[in-house]
């Protein structure tokens, strides 16, 4: 990879993942040294448009005309426009852009990652959402987002088992991701007998030993927030999953509260 690619690489790598305003930093700064960088130029669009800053993005995309555009080009202006659209109008179905970003730059991973995310929330198309998925965490293995992408696709397909193995697997490439940590702790639940209910049910028998129940309150409501913060825009299943089991554990514990008579030892 030269200089230029791999400077507009981790740009990409950062808008992969979420991190936008790293992203644009990135991006800032590779513009500086590459100016006439259009493919990087558009990548910035899409950042602008992801952290909502639609007015940036589109004085960005207004510069472009598509009919004139190569195939990388026009790939990344698709995926500019669709990332705008959504943002003005969350319902809008912008699945034909970005099936024609893949198709005009079949290498492009934020086509296939977006496509993926798309397929699986909206269309519900569990098997071809999971191709796109694979397909961008190929072509980026520095994006642990296309990794958890493709963890997200054997959840909300139920394949609990798959999501633990490949949630455990990116721990070795990124073993000091929080978003990671937690996908592996919640897929290795999952997977676990009767899909984590029998460890639960353990969980709510010891909240009635002394000081135990509190801190296992504690500790499942700091899971529970940490997972919806981080976990969000991989999985709404596995970011809520610690929250709805907290509300379980709270009505177990007012049942200690009755059977005891008291909340605290």
């Amino acid at each position: 990879m030269d200089k230029q690619r791999d400077s507009r690489y981790r740009g990409l790598i950062a808008l992969m993942d979420g991190g936008f305003r790293q992203a644009r930093r990135r991006y800032a700064k590779h513009l500086e040294a590459y100016p006439h960088d259009e493919l990087a130029r558009l990548e910035m669009a899409c950042t602008f448009a992801a952290a909502s800053a639609v007015p940036d993005a589109r004085r960005i995309v207004d510069r472009f005309r598509p009919e004139r555009l190569p195939p990388e080009v026009e790939a990344r202006f698709r995926m500019a426009r669709a990332y705008i659209n959504v943002k003005l109008n969350p319902k809008e179905d912008v699945r034909a852009d970005l099936e024609a970003a893949t198709s005009l730059d079949p290498s492009f991973p934020l086509a296939h990652l977006s496509l993926g995310r798309h397929l699986l929330w909206r269309s519900k198309d569990g098997a071809l959402a999971k191709d796109h998925l694979r397909k961008a965490a190929a072509l980026a293995p520095g994006s642990q987002g296309a990794g958890l992408g493709v963890v997200a696709a054997e959840v909300e397909n139920g394949n609990y088992r798959e999501a633990s193995k490949l949630s455990v697997g990116l721990l070795g490439r990124f073993p000091v991701s929080i978003r990671v940590w937690l996908a592996s702790a919640l897929t290795l639940l999952l997977s676990s007998p009767l899909n984590g209910r029998l460890l639960l049910a353990i969980i709510a028998i010891a909240l009635f030993v002394g000081y135990l129940g509190p801190l296992l309150l504690a500790a499942v409501a700091l899971v529970g927030v940490a997972s919806l913060v981080s976990l969000r825009r991989v999985s709404p299943r596995l970011a809520i999953f610690p929250s709805l089991t907290l509300i379980a554990l709270v009505l177990v514990y007012a049942v200690r509260g009755i059977v005891i008579g008291r909340l605290y030892p």
